[in-house]
Order: C-alpha cells, then sequence, then structure tokens
C-alpha cells in the first residue's frame, strides 16, 4: 500500500484535523485530503463519512489505523536506529509496558541505568495488556512489563511481584481512618468501579457475592486510573490495582488496603528469538527491584493477613 497515504491516515486520525495533518506531513491541506480520498479508493470502502467542512472516520478508519499505526512505528524505529548508529549511539533498548506503571516502576530504574549504560538510549512503547498478546508477532522489543498471565509461545516470562488491590478514596471519608477496608465496610457504600470484564471488577463481585450482598456500583469507569480519579474526588469506593493508584493518586485522595488481601501478578516478559543485552539485562533487573521496593512502601506495608 502506499506509504504516504498511510501517513496520511495516521496524521488525520492522531491531529484530528487537516491542518494538524498537514503541518506534520509538511504539506497542505487540499493535499491531505487528495491523499486519503486515495487510500480510500486503494483500500475499496469508505474510511470518511464527508460531513459539512469536516471528516468524521469510520469505524473501519480506525481498524486500519491500529495496525497501520503499528506499522509506522516499525518504520519509525528503522529511522531512529539509523540514527543512533550516525551518531555512534549502539546500545538501545526497547520496553513494552503497559499503561500507568511507567510512574511507579519506571523513573528510578532509568536514572540507574543511565548511570551504568551512559551511551544507552531508551524507547518505551506503552501498550494496554489487551494489546500486548495480539501484537507480538509484529513487535521489536527488548522486554516488557505487565499484569501476567500472558500466554504466548513467543515469549519467557516472570513474576516480579504481587501487587495488593487497595480501595481508593477521598481523604475526609470514615474509611480512610483504617490501615485496611472489607468488603463488609462496602455494603452500602456508592461505589466506583472498572468496567465488567476486568479483573478488579470480578474481584469486586466476588467478594460481594460471598457475603450474599450486591454491591452499590454508582459509576462504571473504562480504566483503572479513571476509577481512582472519580473515587479520589468523593464519588465513592474505588477497587484498584495498586501500583495503578499509586501512580495517579492526586492530592486529597488515599488508599487503604482491600481485605480479604487479593493480588494483581506483575511481571516482566522477553522475547524468545533474540539475545538480551547488557543494558537490557541491567534494566529487567532494576525495574524487579523497584517493583519489591514499592510493596514495602505504605500502605503495603500494613502487615493484613489474607
Amino acid at each position: 500500500m502506499n506509504l504516504r497515504r498511510l501517513e496520511a491516515l495516521r496524521a488525520f486520525l492522531e491531529g484530528g484535523s487537516l491542518n494538524v495533518a498537514a503541518e506534520r506531513l509538511n504539506c497542505t491541506q487540499p493535499q491531505v485530503s487528495r491523499l486519503l480520498a486515495a487510500l480510500e479508493d486503494e483500500v475499496g470502502f469508505p474510511l470518511f463519512d464527508r460531513k459539512v467542512r469536516r471528516l468524521e472516520p469510520t469505524n473501519e478508519a480506525w481498524l486500519i489505523y491500529k495496525q497501520v499505526e503499528l506499522a509506522l512505528s516499525e518504520l519509525d524505529e528503522v529511522a531512529e536506529t539509523a540514527n543512533r548508529i550516525r551518531m555512534g549511539l549502539k546500545t538501545h533498548v526497547r520496553v513494552l509496558a503497559a499503561p500507568y506503571a511507567l510512574d511507579a516502576l519506571f523513573v528510578e530504574p532509568l536514572r540507574r541505568l543511565r548511570d551504568e549504560f551512559p551511551e544507552a538510549t531508551v524507547g518505551i512503547d506503552i501498550r494496554t495488556r489487551l494489546e500486548i498478546e495480539p501484537s507480538l508477532r509484529r513487535e521489536s522489543f527488548d522486554l516488557g512489563v505487565a499484569t501476567l498471565p500472558l500466554e504466548s509461545d513467543e515469549l519467557d516470562s516472570v513474576t516480579m511481584v504481587d501487587v495488593p488491590m487497595v480501595v481508593v478514596m477521598s481523604a475526609d471519608h470514615p474509611l480512610a481512618t483504617r490501615p485496611y477496608v472489607t468488603v463488609q465496610d462496602m455494603v452500602g457504600e456508592p461505589l466506583v468501579s472498572n468496567a465488567t470484564n476486568t479483573l478488579l471488577r470480578r474481584v469486586l463481585q466476588e467478594c460481594f457475592d460471598e457475603i450474599g450482598k450486591c454491591p452499590d456500583t454508582r459509576y462504571q469507569t473504562p480504566n483503572g486510573p479513571v476509577t481512582c480519579e472519580l473515587a479520589g474526588e468523593g464519588f465513592g469506593l474505588g477497587l484498584a490495582d495498586g501500583l495503578v493508584a499509586r501512580s495517579c493518586l492526586k492530592q486529597g485522595a488515599v488508599m487503604r488496603l482491600f481485605h480479604p488481601v487479593r493480588t494483581i501478578p506483575y511481571g516482566l516478559f522477553f522475547p524468545r528469538w533474540h539475545a538480551r543485552s547488557q543494558a537490557a539485562k541491567a534494566l529487567a533487573n532494576y525495574i524487579r527491584e523497584e517493583a519489591a521496593r514499592q510493596i514495602t512502601l505504605p500502605p503495603f506495608d500494613a502487615g493484613v493477613s489474607g
């Protein structure tokens, strides 16, 4: 397929307008329009609904974009690799990371890597848990961080740490004075919860089922950070991944251990099809050590038994 047309699709969908796409591609708006129209002819079906003075992407456009973004990212990496070679920077580590783990797990390890390998470069690509497995055959990477298990013959994975689940709430909530929150404490309380197909939502429902009660879920959110934000603002109690909560907790919000203790396994994973560089091994060890350190900090050190 024509590369320039695919670049136009990516630029338009990511930029949100013909004007931004034209700036990114260093061309004019009419040229972007022609590239997008030519791409529609090439694929053989509409990619846009043409409204008055604007283009609205179809579902098909977004489906195509997911593949385009992966393919063009690989081409971008080729250019970056060539640039690093020209500059004499031959040690590069590419990481796949689940969103919201970056603040909690990566800052200190990256500092340590910089000190030990001052010439190393690092590329971090964000992939949600649901995106990681389908994209593995197309991704070029050195190591990754995600919740486990990952079912793939392409990977070697190892558990780093079991992260306790926590309950997030506003600091002035009556339960904020306690070291942990039980499912009984949550009965009758308004709840903020992740979507129904998530691990956290299933755990919450199972705990309520065990005591024969129904959760009063007032707000359903797409992911953990939104749950933490709404719960921290006082909209209800939110069950959350402890690392996610720590990385996005805002002033005026607190988290407390959930009891009975439930954990989420975090792991490192590596592609089986190429050798690990010394820098990649070092970064993996630093991330593992940082994950172990994180769960010794409050509230995870409260010592609540399962």
